[in-house]
């Protein structure tokens, strides 16, 4: 009997050291992966990667709020300051047109494109053709009837195409700089600094939007064409840092998952 009595004590005592054996083992992980999460956010702003993605991507939503708020009040000014003279009901047909064939766009196509072409060819083209575009709008309102219906209702599509390729490819330059375990903060980061930018785009809007109605009879850049010279100035800025050797190649592809 007190041999048995030994044989139950020993195996307890197993069971004692193999819980708290484990018990450690689990600490001594949750203390790793607390200390790699906490040196990962140290490093977030010293990864090249990260804020040169990060840039692009609050940049480009300048731009675009700058562009959306100059667009409304270009089509309804009067031709004589390089207006259309659209009426509201006009302007929202066009609005909804495009807004359409965005909807389509993202659903379908966006992220094909970037599975085939790769996050900064995505970036890349669209902004430099958005650069293109945005600076030629003056001429739209040198058309008239169908010409004028046409040219503003395809810029206006392709427009909006063209910037939801360089957000979402921004994005996912931004998600691939990082590891898994990064990729809340900087998400993080990146849009509540956004939401700044976006904050003072209506403001930078207004300012150069007058500035142009008040040169409307200059020899250099007249008008509209500063306007919109300046929303292609902006896009430009945004997408220059997208080239070698500013942006690794390594961007293509996600980032190794943390090791546990």
């Amino acid at each position: 009997m007190r041999g048995i009595a030994n044989v139950v004590a020993t195996h307890k005592s197993l069971k004692g050291v193999t819980a708290n054996s484990k018990t450690e083992k689990l600490e001594a992980n949750t203390m790793l992966v607390s200390n790699s999460e906490r040196a990962g956010q140290e490093a977030l702003w010293k990864n090249m990667g990260t804020v040169i993605a990060m840039y692009i991507y609050c940049i480009w939503g300048l731009h675009t709020m700058a562009y959306s708020e100059i667009f409304s009040w270009w089509v309804v000014s009067p031709k004589s300051y390089g207006g259309l003279e659209f009426s509201t009901n006009e302007v929202a047909d066009v609005l909804t047109i495009a807004g359409v064939a965005l909807f389509v766009f993202q659903f379908f196509v966006t992220a094909r494109l970037t599975k085939l072409f790769g996050a900064v060819r995505v970036v890349q083209i669209p902004a430099i053709l958005t650069v293109i575009l945005t600076a030629v709008h003056p001429l739209i309102a040198k058309l008239d009837e169908v010409p004028l219906w046409s040219a503003i209702i395809l810029s206006q599509i392709l427009k909006r195409l063209l910037s939801a390729c360089v957000t979402v490819g921004s994005s996912v330059l931004m998600n691939n700089s990082v590891a898994s375990g990064q990729r809340g903060a900087v998400n993080g980061i990146s849009t509540s600094i956004m939401s700044l930018f976006k904050a003072i785009g209506p403001t930078t809007a207004g300012f150069i939007f007058s500035s142009g109605q008040a040169r409307i009879n200059s020899s250099f850049l007249p008008g509209m064409w500063m306007v919109f010279g300046v929303l292609s100035i902006f896009a430009l800025v945004a997408v220059i840092p997208s080239f070698e050797p500013l942006l690794p190649k390594s961007l293509e592809k996600s980032q190794p998952e943390d090791l546990l």
